[in-house]
C-alpha cells in the first residue's frame, strides 16, 4: 500500500506517506528489521521519481539527511548512484539546485561511508552548477568542494 501511495500524483500524499516511511524506517532499522531496506528503497525510488518537484525533493532529503545522521551503518551509496546519475540526466532542464540540495551535498561530503567514485561524481556535479549558476551558487557549492578536495587528495 505504501509503494503505491508513495507515487500518488497528489504531492501532499506523497509527503504524508514519505514521512509516515522515513518514520517506519527509522524505527525498524534500529532492530535491523529484514524490510528495512524495501522501505529505503522504495524511498530513494520516490525521490527519484519526482525530481522537479522540489517541496518533495527538499523534505525527501532533508529526511535522508536525518536518517544518515541517526544510523550511520545504512549504505548512502544505495542512494547515491541513482540521484546523481538523475542529477547529470537533468543538469541542463527544469532541475535547479536548491539550499536544501546543497545542504544535502555537504552532508554527504562528510559521510564517513562516501567513496572516492562517488565523490569524484559529487565533484563533478558541484563543478557544474557553479560554472552554470549565479554567483551565489557558486558560493554555495564551495563549502562542499573544499571539503572533497580535503578530504580525498591523500
Amino acid at each position: 500500500m505504501y509503494k503505491r501511495a508513495v507515487r500518488e500524483s497528489d504531492r501532499r500524499v506523497r509527503m504524508v506517506i514519505a514521512v509516515q516511511l522515513f518514520s517506519i524506517l527509522d524505527k525498524i532499522s534500529r532492530t535491523k528489521h529484514s524490510y528495512a531496506p524495501t522501505i529505503y528503497k522504495t524511498l530513494i525510488f520516490s525521490l527519484v521519481e519526482s525530481p522537479h518537484d522540489t517541496t518533495v525533493r527538499e523534505l525527501m532529503l532533508h529526511n535522508f539527511t536525518t536518517l544518515f545522521k541517526d544510523h550511520p551503518a545504512i549504505p548512502v551509496q544505495l542512494l547515491l548512484f541513482p540521484f546523481f546519475k538523475l542529477i547529470h540526466h537533468q543538469m541542463n532542464s527544469k532541475f535547479r539546485a536548491t539550499t536544501v540540495d546543497f545542504e544535502f551535498f555537504h552532508f554527504i561530503s562528510q559521510h564517513p561511508k562516501l567513496k572516492l567514485d562517488q565523490a569524484v561524481q559529487l565533484f563533478n556535479i558541484l563543478k557544474t552548477y557553479s560554472l552554470s549558476q549565479n554567483i551565489g551558487v557558486c558560493l554555495s557549492a564551495l563549502p562542499s568542494i573544499l571539503r572533497l578536495f580535503t578530504r580525498f587528495s591523500e
